[in-house]
């Protein structure tokens, strides 16, 4: 051995067989070739159907996202319209509510009114019968020498 470094030195590595020509091949070693060589191109040709069989699934599954993508857009525009026609609807119904509003207002006043005006006139009426009444019982009892119970005044309304 020849001293390369400082290093102690290191045994002997005894060195490998000179290299052999192949030997020809033996009967059993061509049919395990053989055998070996029909496996690799059954796992070959096993290994080239899936992948055909994964394209094709490749391409079906983007076909379905293509559908599904359209299905997304047209129901996303039609929640936008939706959306837009709810807004216009909140919109028109608050000015309706609000005109409503002031209807019920009028009404609601309207018959506030007819309520004064039905009271009015019935306390008129009250009042003038009452005062017919006290009238003729007065009358009554003025002109009787001797004096007349009145009757119980009655309240007749029309």
């Amino acid at each position: 051995p020849t001293p390369m470094s400082s290093s102690p030195p290191s045994p002997v590595i005894p060195s490998s067989p000179p290299h052999q020509p192949p030997c020809a091949p033996q009967p059993q070693d061509a049919e395990g070739s053989s055998f070996l060589f029909q496996q690799v191109l059954a796992t070959c040709s096993d290994l080239a159907l899936r992948v055909e069989g994964l394209e094709n699934d490749k391409a079906a599954q983007q076909l379905e996202i293509v559908k599904l993508k359209a299905k997304v857009k047209k129901l996303e525009k039609i929640k936008k319209v939706k959306s837009s026609k709810l807004r216009r609807l909140k919109k028109v119904g608050t000015s309706q509510r609000v005109e409503s509003s002031d209807d019920m207002e009028n009404v609601l006043s309207m018959q506030e009114d007819d309520t004064e005006v039905q009271e009015a006139i019935e306390i008129g009426t009250t009042t003038k019968l009452m005062t017919e009444v006290v009238t003729a019982a007065a009358t009554q009892v003025t002109a009787a020498s001797t004096p007349i119970p009145a009757a119980k005044p009655r309240i007749i309304t029309i």
